[in-house]
């Protein structure tokens, strides 16, 4: 059985402390698109988490600078991803 959006038991946290609560929106990319994300970012409201998986395993750069920037200014609460996130200590410590 294939089951789809599940997280790779390969990725860890990178920030393993971290908690977040929240309305989840959920989100289901191709690897490599993250055109679904941008989407998302204009429903969210102040305070949802937004959930990220992809269809297959992606070792592309999904989330970065911009889309931190959007979901800042959407009040979006918290970030689950599977997918890699280029420049991490940078968005995190804004």
């Amino acid at each position: 059985m294939r089951v789809l959006g599940v997280a790779s038991a390969a990725r860890s946290p990178i920030y393993p402390d971290a908690r977040v609560a929240g309305s989840a929106v959920t989100v289901l990319c191709a690897p490599g698109d993250n055109l679904m994300i941008h989407a998302a970012i204009a429903v969210v409201r102040p305070g949802d988490v937004l959930v990220v998986a992809t269809f297959s395993e992606s070792t592309d750069g999904m989330f970065g600078e911009l889309l931190a920037e959007s979901c800042r200014a959407h009040g979006v609460a918290g970030l689950v991803i599977d997918a890699d996130v280029p420049g991490v200590p940078d968005q995190a410590s804004q």
